[in-house]
């Protein structure tokens, strides 16, 4: 403090005083400085900050009075009722595009553009390898010794090219022939209806895709006639360039019928044809779409357009600038409402290359497919797929009454939400099985990973998605209609935005789950298949698990479901939501849809046939705890399969447990704690499950120890994290590199233990796919969930390993129902993992036997740092004791044999690491065929 006079020197002290306190108001943080950027610049800056006044002021004018204007004509509680209702409606819009974004125009414009990119790029490829051996053919001299050429159907020819580079040039074009140009002039044949070009188009290439003439791949409704007339254009240069292409091929092979003159003449048109093609090109991209450098074009695909626009720096030029960034607001509010209307009425698509070309597109790259239509129960049509595997004679047999050739084994394809059949096999060319691929490489999606192990797959759209289209309000709601009379004016537009509004079919999860079960009684039906497994991802398993219940308890359909996958599905939607939104999420989707059912647990569980749960524990999009293997855990373990309702969803700490953490004191040292309560840990075969105010005591204890620990670690490193806040430096996946940090800021030796312990029990490993220490990421929650798991799938991997460990030694087990479990099966760690944790700096999960061997060593220290979390630790050993002895006992040995394992109630599970879009790793898919080959030997008997 420094001390000042009185008189005048007050004077100075008062001023010193107010700059102090001004500067102090200043540096304070505010709920301002916690907003986003764009809002931070408005609420900071004196004139923006004047003109978002304005701007909302405006806003409420606006939107109130109309509301003032209709209290004069209608009764005031009216009005409230309106707006009450209207916030309701567009909250259940808002909510219904979140929950099924497939079902959106604005995502398939937003497929049909990439699309059309895609297939400018790939066509431009295709003749530009056209243009490259067409040019060398010119520059040859007319001797050319025949060259050796192995084309991608496995046939060799010999052609007069000579030299490797020209055969490889030569091979290269036909590989973009066979898998781009036919391809596409197939399909585009195909939808303008062209049949006489689309047979000619099979004699260009020895593999023609013919699955299209018999298949309803589209009617281009939905693009313009313009786009229409361009499609004939290129149709027409697509079968000069193939026509060209195959006479030279013919000129060229081995019996040299053509002479070098014509050869000649033949490789200028065709060099001509293709550089027309090349040309073409460019205008069949989408507007506004990207140029081959990623940069945003609006010149018709000239990059260089824009340069030059940039490169003026006149006076005009920059008054002109100016001019439009002072009608930027104006241009963003009608972009902003465009963007919302083609949402509700999508325009035409002005490109060929729409959903039905790409439709087109997928059913090519495949022998045999073709499309089907499914009568929906009550009303519509579902839009479908067929592809079939390549299979020999011997394992088909031919429909009664039908030429058809059918496969006695099927997988039934449940989307994702923002899945449609035109791009489960993605948006590429790659994959499928006309042309064969000369290199060994992974399934590019399901369609192959299925059709390559011997199953037909059949895809489709969810009512709503697509083509498919449900009952509406007024009749049936036509997806399919002929768009010939579309109309452009403000009439038309609000015509059919209210129609699809009021009365379209909007998709729920109760006709997510009836149309799978429809599609899945045509193919056991009417495509007489014998063994079918249905496959659900995302929230495709909540359609999954209620077509299978639906399946299984018909008497017609229950012996031909094989088995049921559910892929990084989620345990019901409120979990889901409160998980990625926070806890009001929940109650917002039970109050806007209340009719809804999305508790997939409570199916998965009713499910009579064999069944698997895949879950990858760092999925970012479906949390661990609210995903189904935690909804059907927790169920199974402390709700004893009673319910499954609010499976995975926030749960109360019981008050207790928040008292002691308010008061910062050990989870029994409360003062508002009751005398009486003493909480001891479970004993096996005494406890055949854990109840919830265990698990409960269980969680509190470990985030006990995790704080004291990080507390102690702090005040000797003198870091800057906050107490409680325990898991940056302790909690390590696999692979993940550890902090330089925590290897430098080495504790003092009294805390040594407490560190020690805590590293040891935040890296116990679960089994399941996290380690303890990862679950307090979701604060109890987490834990209890840990545990659940860990007790009702730990089983499955223990006795799986306990299985391997004596298949290594050649050791038989006289009686395989009681295979003895060791303390090694727990360890899920790779061999010489020491030598990867040292070099790599590398954290593996540690075993529970090893976790329990190490707390209980340090507890018997009595060092002071870990008395003060004695009790805890205490628990922690007896309930993670009680986990081994429970997992290692004769009778979960018995339960959790190999063969019996995917017949439990819970089924069996699948432990993943490919997140929750990417495709399974090798490993990965290894283990789904050995499910898939359990369930084809399981199919028959009686399901338990």
């Amino acid at each position: 403090d420094i001390p000042f006079r009185s008189g005048a020197g007050g004077e100075i002290h008062s001023l010193y005083t107010t700059t102090f306190r001004m500067e102090q108001l200043l540096l304070t943080t505010t709920v301002a400085d916690a907003f986003p950027p764009t809002l931070g610049h408005v609420v900071t800056g004196g004139k923006t900050s004047v003109l978002g006044f304005l701007a909302g002021c405006t806003v409420f004018f606006v939107l109130g009075l109309p509301i003032w204007l209709l209290s004069m004509v209608v009764p005031e509680w009216s009005l409230y009722a309106t707006t009450v209702l209207g916030i309701f409606g567009i909250g259940k819009a808002v909510m219904r595009m979140i929950v099924f974004p497939g079902s959106s125009h604005r995502v398939q414009l937003d497929i049909e553009a990439e699309f059309a990119r895609y297939s400018v790029r790939m066509l431009e490829s295709g003749a530009g390898a056209v243009i490259d051996i067409a040019s060398t053919i010119l520059s040859s001299s007319k001797a050319i010794p025949p060259t050796t050429v192995v084309h991608n159907n496995g046939s060799t020819k010999r052609f007069g090219l000579g030299g490797d580079t020209n055969s490889s040039m030569w091979k290269r074009a036909c590989s973009y022939r066979d898998r781009v140009l036919v391809v596409y002039a197939s399909v585009l044949s195909s939808l303008l209806r062209d049949r006489t070009a689309n047979a000619n188009t099979s004699n260009f290439t020895s593999n023609p895709p013919t699955s299209l003439l018999g298949s309803d791949v589209g009617n281009l409704g939905r693009v313009t006639l313009s786009a229409q007339s361009d499609g004939r254009i290129l149709l027409a240069l697509l079968q000069k360039v193939l026509h060209l292409m195959k006479t030279l091929e013919d000129g060229l092979g081995p019996t040299n019928s053509l002479p070098d003159e014509t050869i000649q003449e033949t490789a200028k048109a065709l060099l001509n044809s293709a550089t027309e093609l090349r040309d073409l090109l460019p205008s069949f991209k989408p507007q506004g779409g990207d140029d081959e450098n990623g940069n945003e074009s609006s010149h018709g695909g000239d990059a260089h357009a824009g340069n030059e626009d940039l490169e003026e720096t006149s006076l005009d030029a920059v008054r002109q600038q100016l001019g439009q960034q002072g009608g930027s607001v104006l241009d963003t509010v009608k972009s902003g409402i465009e963007f919302v209307v083609s949402m509700l009425d999508p325009p035409l698509h002005t490109s060929i290359f729409g959903m039905d070309a790409l439709r087109g597109c997928v059913l090519s790259r495949y022998k045999g497919a073709r499309q089907l239509w499914v009568q929906r129960p009550k009303g519509g049509m579902i839009d479908a797929m067929h592809i079939p595997a390549i299979l020999p004679d011997s394992e088909l047999e031919t429909s009664p009454g039908s030429r058809r050739r059918t496969n006695r084994k099927a997988v039934l394809y449940c989307n994702p939400n923002a899945g449609l059949i035109e791009v489960a096999t993605g948006l590429s060319l790659a994959g499928g099985n006309v042309v064969p691929s000369s290199d060994e490489t992974s399934p590019e999606s399901w369609v192959d990973f299925y059709t390559q192990n011997g199953y037909d797959i059949y895809l489709f759209n969810y009512a709503g998605f697509g083509r498919s289209f449900g009952q509406s309000v007024c009749g049936v709601d036509s997806r399919i209609a002929d768009y010939s009379s579309y109309g452009t004016g403000f009439l038309s537009r609000t015509y059919r935005i209210l129609r699809s509004s009021l009365m379209g079919f909007k998709p729920a999860p109760d006709t997510l789950r009836a149309d799978a079960a429809a599609v899945g009684r045509h193919i056991i039906h009417d495509m007489r298949v014998e063994s079918l497994a249905i496959h659900g991802e995302s929230i495709g398993g909540l359609a999954a698990t209620g077509a299978t219940r639906q399946l299984t308890m018909d008497g017609t359909t229950r012996n031909k479901i094989a088995l049921l996958i559910c892929d990084r599905t989620f345990c019901n939607l409120p979990a889901v939501a409160q998980r990625l939104l926070g806890r009001w999420s929940g109650t917002a989707v039970q109050m806007l849809e209340p009719l809804w059912n999305t508790d997939v647990a409570a199916d998965y569980l009713a499910v009579p046939c064999p069944k698997v749960v895949a879950n990858d524990a760092a999925d970012m999009i479906v949390n661990d705890v609210s995903s189904l293997k935690s909804g059907v855990a927790f169920s199974t373990e402390i709700r004893k399969q009673q319910t499954t309702k609010g499976s995975g969803c926030i749960l109360d700490s019981p008050m207790e447990y928040q008292l002691s953490e308010w008061e910062n004191v050990g989870v029994l040292e409360s003062n508002y704690l009751k005398p009486s309560m003493s909480i001891s840990p479970p004993k096996w075969p005494r406890d055949r499950y854990v109840t919830l105010g265990e698990a409960f005591h269980f969680a509190a204890c470990v985030r006990r120890i995790g704080k004291v620990a990080t507390h102690s670690k702090n005040q000797i490193s003198s870091g800057s994290e906050e107490e409680g806040v325990e898991l940056s430096q302790t909690i390590f996946m696999n692979g993940m590199n550890e902090s330089e940090e925590a290897r430098k800021n080495l504790p003092k030796r009294q805390d040594q233990d407490l560190l020690s312990a805590w590293r040891a029990l935040s890296c116990c490993d679960g089994l399941c796919g996290s380690p303890l220490g990862r679950s307090l990421n979701d604060c109890n929650d987490g834990t209890i969930s840990w545990l659940c798991t860990t007790l009702t799938f730990g089983g499955q991997i223990v006795v799986e390993a306990a299985e391997k460990r004596l298949a290594a030694m050649e050791i038989t087990s006289p009686d395989k129902k009681r295979i003895v479990v060791k303390p090694s099966d727990f360890d899920t760690r790779p061999n010489g993992y020491a030598k990867l944790e040292a070099a790599d700096k590398m954290i593996f999960p540690i075993p529970i036997p090893e976790v329990v061997s190490k707390l209980d060593e340090m507890r018997k220290g009595q060092s002071a740092a870990t008395n003060l979390v004695q009790r805890e630790l205490e628990f922690c050993i007896g309930m993670l004791d009680y986990i081994i002895t429970r997992l290692s006992s004769a009778q979960t040995s018995e339960l959790y044999t190999t063969n019996s394992s995917l017949q439990l109630p819970c089924g069996a599970f699948k432990k993943l690491h490919c997140g929750h879009n990417n495709q399974f790793s090798a490993e990965e898919r290894l283990r789904l065929q050995e499910i898939l080959t359990k369930s084809s030997l399981l199919r028959g008997q009686s399901h338990v």
